[in-house]
């Protein structure tokens, strides 16, 4: 009885792990998403993209002329 209890749990728990790594294909876009969410370097390069991008902003921004008005009577 008690042999028989320990190999039907074995059983279960083999089946439950197995079902547990059951492979399914990706198709190329969840790939992509799969590598760029869990990839540090990729992260790391996107800030400072956008780090970059809002230098430029602020250089554009600095560039322009201001314009002064003022009314006189």
């Amino acid at each position: 009885m008690r042999i028989s209890s320990i190999v039907l749990l074995i059983l279960v728990f083999g089946v439950i792990h197995v079902k547990a790594q059951q492979k399914h294909p990706l198709t190329v876009g969840e790939l992509f998403n799969l590598v760029e969410s869990n990839s540090k370097t990729l992260q790391r390069e996107k800030t400072s993209v956008e780090f970059a991008n809002k230098g430029i902003e602020t250089a554009r921004s600095q560039r322009l002329p201001e314009i002064n008005t003022s009314m006189s009577a």
